[in-house]
């Protein structure tokens, strides 16, 4: 790791490695598509948006 780069740490549990996200109670499945975060990304988001996560 060079001196620019971070380390994150993610607070969540893997109980099943899939290729989407999946709802445990209904087994609906969704498409997921994961890429890192931008700074452009970040004026895409937030409540006045609908953004639903916190």
């Amino acid at each position: 790791m060079n001196k620019d780069e971070k380390t994150i740490e993610l607070d969540f549990e893997v109980d099943c490695l899939t290729n989407s996200i999946r709802n445990i109670v209904s087994g609906d499945s969704f498409d997921t598509d994961i890429m890192h975060l931008t700074k452009a990304d970040l004026k895409n988001i937030g409540k006045k948006n609908k953004w639903k996560f916190n």
